[in-house]
């Protein structure tokens, strides 16, 4: 029909229906015969009796989960939103999700009926999953115009950004059938940057418009930062979020080198490993490979590393902090794709205990750890666009309730370390600042913030005390791949210094080995290996490569 907005599979073939019919109810006209199954807030679910039993079981699954994406496209989008009806309908005919979802209107008056077809029947993905998708995809568009900030539904930005948010509403892979990325790589990545296709149906440029987001969300944006940032072209999205012109030369050399095979060459976002010393001992975390949600370690001894291994049991999206206590390893991380809880676990150096989550706390980065007056510290940014720092510190095995750092935000988390008698946080600024700034805690109150002058990063740092001083390394600026140092004497940060000859894409970590400052990065762009290095207070020796181990992460204190 008539100016439906729609999505489907990068194979599928439009089948919308050819009249409406009158819904089962009585009460509404729709495209297929509608039976009421219930409402949550906003949300009316229903289905097309023609699916029978199934067809109802799915739709009182959907009612158990719409409530949730709804909330999140408010907070992202930053509206209320209005009311919407979820329809499960044959829309391809073979009931496994292939015949996609489609709706009228960009706003919630005339474009709130959406039609999704039922995927009880897939073998590939999970079925609810992929409603759930289908369910995102069509309502974010609603919340497209109704904010009115530029995203088109309709048009190649806004399509890419609801199937963004589908896509990050799911499980990954659910909507692999569905993703574009490729068309765009495959068509040599022109230029859909400044300029909008004024179509939804395009693959290509859809495919860089979804590449553009996840690439924003690589470089440490959140959604609700970049969707609120609107804008008619991408390029317009880019300027307001970081006052640059140069959003399409940019996102090429991000690419570059990569292979671009899903909608996310990136990788998971803002991975955050962790380093730590136990007695005599150098411990190293990390996140797996780009699809790879396991929690890795190995060990070194300053010459050699022992074989990589894998935590049972666990998972994160982001990364793991370390810290030392006594004779335990402490780790802590957070959870899978959408679970933004907080876990914990302890190690005597040879094996973990089960893990266990921080009650009443959440974070879509990562959190960082530090022992301070003989207590576990732990600090972290809040949930998806709540820039706040928030800290907590351990007493046997429960964690005391958190507390926010006053007028302080960042985009990615703080850095910890303890100097001079004081626990210090430095953290990259919030969206739009690439500034680092610092403060410090005496055991009662957070000093207020001060800036490092002269330097920027496109994410945080990361700490480590030596030789009587505090130093922090950082990786540089969105395409500046290389890595900056400095150290603070207890009253000014010095000028900053780059690391020579070693690249990294995300950023270092640093702890203090025996009389030497160990780093350990991952590699540029697609290179997902571990590199480390060492300081002697004066020289940067020969990067090397920790042999058989690979990282989509950076690696923080």
């Amino acid at each position: 029909m008539a100016n439906a907005r729609e999505l489907l599979p990068i194979e599928g073939k439009s089948t919308l229906p050819a009249t409406k019919a009158v819904g089962i109810d009585g009460i509404d006209s729709f495209d297929y015969p509608a039976v009421k199954v219930g409402v949550v807030g906003n949300v009316t679910v229903s289905y097309d009796p023609a699916l029978g039993a199934p067809g109802l079981a799915l739709a009182k699954q959907m009612l158990d989960v719409v409530a949730a994406p709804y909330k999140d496209m408010q907070t992202f989008f930053g509206i209320p939103g209005g009311p919407v009806t979820v329809i499960i309908v044959p829309k391809g005919g073979a009931n496994d999700g292939t015949g996609g979802a489609y709706h009228y209107g960009c706003d919630f008056t005339s474009g709130n009926v959406l039609y999704c077809d039922a995927t009880f029947a897939t073998k590939t993905v999970n079925p609810l999953q992929l409603e759930i998708a289908l369910y995102v995809a069509e309502l974010s568009e609603c919340f497209m115009g109704a904010q009115g900030r530029g995203w088109g539904c309709g048009f190649s930005n806004g399509e890419g950004l609801s199937r963004f948010l589908a896509e990050y509403e799911t499980a990954i892979g659910t909507l692999d059938a569905f993703a574009t990325g490729p068309a765009w790589a495959g068509a040599a990545y022109p230029d859909w940057i400044t300029k909008t296709a004024p179509t939804d149906q395009d693959a290509v440029s859809t495919g860089c418009a979804i590449a553009y987001l996840y690439w924003l969300r690589s470089i440490g944006f959140t959604i609700p930062q970049i969707v609120q940032a609107g804008g008619t072209t991408l390029q317009a999205n880019y300027q307001v979020l970081t006052d640059r012109t140069t959003a399409y030369p940019d996102l090429r050399a991000a690419v570059s080198g990569l292979s671009v095979t899903t909608d996310n060459p990136f990788g998971a976002p803002l991975q955050q490993p962790g380093i730590a010393v136990l007695g005599n001992t150098l411990h190293v975390a990390w996140k797996g490979i780009p699809g790879d949600d396991g929690i890795y370690w190995t060990t070194g001894n300053g010459t050699a590393w022992t074989p990589q291994q894998r935590v049972a049991n666990v998972g994160t999206s982001t990364g793991p902090a370390l810290a030392a206590l006594n004779s335990t390893l402490f780790m802590a991380w957070k959870g899978i794709d959408r679970d933004q809880r907080i876990f914990w676990s302890t190690s005597n150096g040879t094996s973990w205990t089960p893990q266990q989550p921080v009650a009443n706390v959440g974070t879509n980065i990562g959190p960082k750890l530090a022992v301070f007056n003989g207590h576990l510290f732990m600090a972290w940014k809040g949930i998806d666009g709540d820039p706040g720092i928030y800290w907590s510190s351990l007493t046997g095995s429960t964690w005391a309730p958190q507390q926010r750092i006053a007028n302080v935000g960042t985009a990615f988390g703080p850095a910890l370390a303890v100097f001079d008698n004081r626990l210090y946080a430095v953290w990259r600024g919030e969206f739009g600042d690439e500034t680092l700034w610092w403060s410090s805690f005496n055991g009662s109150a957070w000093a207020p913030q001060k800036q490092i002058p002269g330097v920027a990063s496109s994410e945080g740092p990361t700490l480590a005390v030596y030789n009587g001083a505090l130093y922090a390394v950082w990786k540089g600026n969105f395409s500046d791949q290389r890595l900056w140092w400095s150290k603070f004497n207890g009253t000014s940060w010095a000028a900053q210094q780059v690391i020579g000859n070693v690249a990294s894409s995300n950023g270092p970590g640093i702890a203090t080995f025996g009389n030497v400052i160990l780093s350990v990065w991952k590699g540029e762009l697609d290179d997902d290996r571990l590199w480390w290095s060492k300081f002697n207070g004066t020289i940067w020796a020969a990067q090397q490569i920790i042999p058989g181990v690979g990282s989509g992460a950076n690696v923080e204190v």
